[in-house]
Parts: C-alpha cells; sequence; structure tokens
C-alpha cells in the first residue's frame, strides 16, 4: 500500500487539486467501502482521500480503521486498502507538520523543527592539530569531497571515538588526498600512513584522488575489501563512510602504536615489552613487530596484511555501526529539510492569502515563511552535500 505524507486539513487543501464544478459529481463520501470510514473517492473508484480516527504504534490501526483490531492497536488489520495518495492524520505525532501545530493565533514565532541533535556528535575539527589543508589543494574540484568528509568527522561518534588521541589533542591528523594507482586490478580507497617528518607525531590519511571529482566522492563497490567488510548494500556516500571508518581504525591503530613509542622512548623491544604489559593481544602485538631468531625486536614487514588480518577478526562491526549512526543521521536531516519545505510553502501560501489561518494577517504568515526559509537556508549551507541524496 502506497501512502505520504501525514497533513492537517489545510496542507492537504494545498496538495490536492482545485476541485472544478464538473468534477464534483465524481467525488463520493460516506460508507462506500461499508467500513463506516469516511472517504474520497475518484472515478477509478480508488481512494484518494481516507480519513482515519486514529494512530496507533505510528500505523493507521485501531479505531475505526479498516480491519482494526477494537482493543487499540493495529493486529489484524488489513493492509491492502488500495492505493491512496495523502490521509488526514488527528493525533498522529511522527515529525511533519500534520496538525501539531496549532494555528489558531496564528502562526508560530519559531520553527517547530530543529536540527537533529546527532549532526553534532562528531569530531571538533577546528582544532590546530586537526588539518584537512591538503583535501582542498585544486579549489572547486575539492569542495563538495571536503563538504562530505567534514560532514562525516564532524557528526559520526563512532569516527570521533576511534579518533580519540587526535580529537583530543594528544597526536597530529593531517586528512588529504593523492593519487594510489589501482594494485593487483583493485582499486585503493584511501591509505594511512605515518609522517615520520613530524618527529612521530603526525598521521596522514589521503584519499584516492580516482576517486572523487567535483561532485564528491563517485566510487561504489560491490563485495569484500581487504578486512571482509562487504561493501554491497552501499550507497555512493556511505562507501565514503566506510573509507574513513576503515581509515579511522588504522589511525587509532598507529595513534595507539605512537603513544606506545613515545612512552618507551622510541625503543621497538621496549615498546613491544610495555604493549604486552599494557594487556595488548598477543595478535595485535604481532601485526606490528618482527623478532629475530637473535630476539632483535623491528617493525613487522607485512604489517598491512596482518593489521587488515586483525580488522577482519575483530573490527568489522565498527564499520557497520558508523554507517547505521550516518544513515540515521541523515534520514533524520532529510525529514527535517522536507518538513520545513513544507512547512514554509504552507507558510508563504498563507502569506498572500486574503484571509490567512487564525489571529493574524499575512505580515505574520510572511514573518514566519521567511524564518523558516533562513533556517532551511543554513541547513542547505551546511549540510547539502547529504540533502536529496535518497536517505
Amino acid at each position: 500500500m502506497t501512502q505520504r505524507k501525514k497533513l492537517n486539513l489545510k496542507e492537504l487543501e494545498l496538495q490536492l487539486p482545485a476541485i472544478e464544478t464538473n468534477e464534483t459529481k465524481i467525488i463520493l463520501g460516506g460508507n462506500d467501502y461499508e467500513d463506516g470510514i469516511f472517504h474520497l473517492i475518484n472515478e477509478e473508484g480508488d481512494t484518494i482521500v481516507h480519513i482515519i480516527d486514529n494512530c496507533v504504534d505510528g500505523n493507521p490501526g485501531g479505531g475505526n480503521n479498516v480491519g482494526g483490531s477494537q482493543e487499540g492497536n493495529n493486529a489484524g488489520a488489513d493492509d491492502d486498502q488500495g492505493d491512496f495518495d495523502h490521509y488526514y492524520d488527528y493525533d498522529y505525532d511522527d515529525g511533519y507538520a500534520d496538525g501539531n501545530v496549532d494555528y489558531s493565533q496564528g502562526p508560530p514565532t519559531t520553527s517547530p523543527f530543529h536540527t537533529p541533535t546527532g549532526l553534532s556528535n562528531g569530531m571538533n575539527l577546528a582544532q590546530p592539530n586537526i588539518n584537512m589543508d591538503p583535501l582542498i589543494d585544486d579549489g572547486v574540484q575539492d569542495a563538495t569531497i571536503m563538504a562530505q568528509v567534514q560532514g562525516i568527522l564532524s557528526s559520526n561518534s563512532v569516527i570521533k571515538g576511534l579518533l580519540g588521541f587526535y580529537n583530543n589533542g594528544y597526536f597530529n591528523l593531517t586528512i588529504g588526498s593523492e593519487t594510489i594507482p589501482n594494485a593487483n586490478g583493485q582499486s585503493t580507497g584511501a591509505i594511512t600512513g605515518f609522517d615520520s617528518t613530524s618527529n612521530w607525531t603526525t598521521v596522514y590519511i589521503a584519499l584516492n584522488e580516482l576517486g572523487f571529482n567535483e561532485n564528491g566522492w563517485q566510487w561504489d563497490w560491490t563485495g569484500l575489501d581487504n578486512m571482509g567488510f562487504d561493501h554491497s548494500s552501499l550507497n555512493t556516500i556511505e562507501e565514503l563512510v566506510a573509507i574513513l571508518a576503515h581509515e579511522s581504525i588504522h589511525a587509532k591503530h598507529n595513534a595507539d602504536f605512537l603513544n606506545a613509542l613515545h612512552e618507551n622512548g622510541m625503543n621497538m623491544s621496549d615498546t613491544r615489552n610495555w604493549m604486552i604489559s599494557q594487556g595488548y593481544s598477543t595478535e595485535y602485538i604481532n601485526a606490528w613487530f618482527s623478532v629475530d631468531a637473535n630476539g632483535n625486536v623491528g617493525f613487522n614487514p607485512n604489517h598491512g596484511d596482518a593489521v587488515h588480518t586483525y580488522m577482519q577478526n575483530h573490527d568489522q562491526d565498527i564499520i557497520q555501526h558508523a554507517i547505521d549512526e550516518f544513515r540515521t543521521d541523515m534520514h533524520q536531516l532529510q525529514q527535517t529539510v522536507d518538513n520545513l519545505r513544507q512547512e514554509a510553502d504552507f507558510a508563504y501560501k498563507e502569506s498572500l492569502s486574503s484571509n490567512p489561518m487564525g489571529e493574524s494577517d499575512q505580515s505574520d504568515w510572511a514573518e514566519y515563511y521567511q524564518t523558516l526559509q533562513h533556517q532551511l537556508n543554513e541547513l542547505l549551507y551546511d549540510w547539502g552535500a547529504f540533502i536529496d541524496k535518497g536517505f
């Protein structure tokens, strides 16, 4: 059954086309479906407006709904009611402008919609030890990818947790881009490494410049990556979230290693022993260090493969949690934008009406429209890289 947004009567009036005189004979009401519910139907008999008494648990059900349970839930409800374009909802609070705003005194003085709090759960990118300047090396080309990376890092608490050493100012993090050629026929989204010129205090993440253009990130993979994470269900922007989460795991591991090095005077043998004493697993320590037959400790020459095996065994859930949080945040953002657009359209039409709703005049509605439009413009400016992208 196809359903669209819940509307109050005034909004419903704005959504539906005007009924011409010669069309009124088509509109029928009353007990056309033997359910005691008021319907508006078109010439073919399809319901175009369906008025129900109440909604329980977020779904039309109970009361006088078709097939609804009289116990107040929608157990046993019949979902096959035909397709309809809109339905009026008296009391269902889902965030849409569906009767939750009281217009009897005129428009509100402030917007009833709030920017989702999840958008501010990520990193503080204004810190001096986080450098993203290398990501904008040729102006317009990188403006969208910069907005996408900033939005993901500043909103995602999972990635923030991974980058705690950097978010708290202990080490420096540089995020940039470079051309990374395919290896063995496989493309690489990004790489993470140490900047040895910074006295071993800086880690860098470099996105592959082949993966984005002036419209932002473009690559979309299917199948498993080198830590066994399946990308098949991700859209293009979610691919970038997965890449940043993947590289943030590397950056966390690198910060663990740097912290241990600095705690032990940059001595590899002492660093290894210290990490053992701190409870790091044998698998994790072996990913970093090699020990030769004489007991000399060095850096594991196969670190890349070893650390990806470790990530496959222990870190796949982290990637999924970051993606799930991103989807929730972007869905709430899109819902807020949709609500603002709908409410602003409603306010604008009232500002032109000769008989505006409530105890108000056109100027009140014009001011309300400007308030809504200002909030909408701010969201579009700050989060436009993620709006109208299917979330």
